[in-house]
């Protein structure tokens, strides 16, 4: 790691600190403190647009100043940080605080897929991912028969059908010719 990283994280830190210490005074003021000082830099690491976005270990080690060689110990107790309530709310707070952009989304979306404790949302952002990322297309086959074969009437009725069913929003089902 690079003097100038040092120094930009130093200079990060304390100005989280600092708006940490004026943040407790006002909520000492009014009554409201639920997070201690490490808790509350925490979750403002962690829900900053920063390195540290959604990562609790290396929030955790920078939040309680420790070194990086208690990085499994900093995992299970940001585990156990980031189950907690209070916790969650604080940083959904921070989060919806911030601007929301491409970037937040994409980094919201980032989070989802990498958790691995709620598999349904899991798969659903991946599948949203490639959505967004057009690596997955929806093909839809439309089969009229053969519609030289076909009446003007039966013409007819299969366009009033067409039109019924876009009307109502749902895509056209035409049944497949015996």
């Amino acid at each position: 790691m690079g003097k100038s990283k040092v120094v930009k994280k130093k200079e990060t830190k304390k100005k989280l600190t600092k708006q940490v210490k004026v943040k407790e005074v006002a909520k000492a003021a009014t009554g409201q403190s639920e997070l201690n000082a490490q808790q509350e830099l925490f979750c403002q690491l962690f829900a900053s647009d920063r390195e540290f976005f959604c990562n609790g270990v290396q929030s955790y080690l920078e939040a309680y100043d420790l070194p990086t060689s208690k990085y499994k110990s900093a995992a299970s107790r940001a585990t156990m940080l980031l189950k907690q309530q209070n916790i969650q709310k604080r940083i959904n707070d921070l989060i919806e605080l911030g601007d929301l952009n491409d970037g937040m989304v994409d980094k919201q979306l980032a989070k989802v897929i990498a958790q691995d404790i709620h598999f349904p949302a899991k798969v659903q952002a991946i599948r949203e991912y490639n959505a967004l990322k057009k690596r997955i297309t929806n093909v839809v086959e439309h089969r009229f028969g053969d519609m030289e074969q076909l009446t003007d009437e039966e013409i007819a009725q299969r366009k009033a059908e067409a039109l019924k069913f876009f009307g109502k929003g749902r895509p056209l089902v035409i049944p497949k010719d015996s």
